[in-house]
């Protein structure tokens, strides 16, 4: 959900929420540290999911696993759906206020989770995005 270099999100990705979709309560993303990126992706969100979405990018726990990061994301978003547990996003000291998305950060946050997106966008166009949900 890359942005063509607004602020106001206008040039991202045009994503919509599906019919009788029930929510989605965590949302994982791959993190480049592309603060005009962020924005872009952060406005997709949002139009997808809404604000209420938790948000963390497991990232800055693990570095950048290239093409093993969205595997390793996958089993973290499992685990969220299973535990009720949305990871911190490790290192987050300032967040851009143009995110305009509960970003969880410090420490780890209980949630009841019913779904949970998983968008993760690599280099060079690699990008893919899942959506969870529990039995």
């Amino acid at each position: 959900m890359g942005s063509t270099g607004d602020r106001d999100g206008a040039g991202e990705v045009d994503v919509r929420r599906p019919a009788g979709h029930p929510g989605v309560g965590e949302e994982r993303r791959a993190d480049h540290r592309a603060p005009v990126g962020d924005v872009g992706e952060a406005a997709a969100i949002r139009r997808a999911v809404g604000e209420h979405a938790l948000v963390t990018a497991p990232k800055g726990a693990f570095g950048h696993m290239f093409g093993a990061a969205g595997a390793v994301e996958t089993i973290l978003t499992v685990r969220a759906l299973e535990t009720g547990t949305v990871p911190p996003t490790r290192n987050l000291e300032h967040l851009d206020p143009a995110v305009e998305l509960d970003v969880v950060a410090g420490a780890a946050r209980r949630a009841p989770l019913r779904a949970a997106l998983n968008n993760s966008f690599g280099f060079g166009g690699q990008n893919a995005s899942l959506v969870l949900t529990t039995a």
